[in-house]
């Protein structure tokens, strides 16, 4: 593709290799069109909102009507030294409504704040320019340099919910 746009994310150029889904076939039409592409390796570029972002998977699903799933998942949106670092074993998503899903086995590091998340699962959605992340399960670390001992314990929480909204993270968990 030359560029592809959805929502506030612009994609570079790109070539993918597109293999036929489970169904056997890449595009088909009965009552309905149905989509069910498949492709591995995934290593994307381009801009969230106004941010550089990289986005790489092992394996890459998408299928229309339905979602996409996305295994072992890398991204990075931001410059270097300033950028969001954000891993997960699962994710996945639909285009209902809105754009939003679920994942697992997350983790999220902002290279400013010397904080990371692990052990993640919940579910997220993105409307209206608004990230939020519910129903989160993490552990929450300090990064520290040079072998300095953290300042505190890991701490852990069941059913949080994280937005994102114009720059400034709230956060709500027990």
């Amino acid at each position: 593709f030359d560029k592809l746009v959805a929502y506030d994310l612009a994609l570079d150029e790109r070539s993918l290799k597109a293999c036929p889904g489970e169904s056997g076939a890449m595009l088909a039409y009965g009552s309905q069109i149905e989509i069910d592409i498949v492709t591995e390796a995934l290593d994307l570029t381009g801009r969230l909102g106004g941010s550089p972002t990289r986005l790489a998977a092992r394996r890459a699903t998408l299928t229309y009507p339905g979602g996409f799933a996305l295994s072992d998942v890398n991204a990075v949106i931001g410059e270097a030294d300033n950028a969001v670092r954000l891993t997960s074993a699962q994710l996945t998503g639909g285009f209902d409504e809105f754009l939003g899903g679920e994942f697992e086995g997350a983790t999220a590091a902002l290279d400013v704040v010397p904080m990371d998340l692990s052990e993640m699962d919940g579910r997220w959605n993105y409307t209206d320019d608004v990230l939020t992340v519910a129903d989160t399960a993490f552990t929450l670390t300090e990064r520290t340099q040079n072998g300095d001992a953290p300042r505190f314990n890991p701490l852990s929480s069941q059913g949080a919910r994280l937005v994102l909204e114009e720059g400034q993270i709230s956060a709500l968990a027990d």
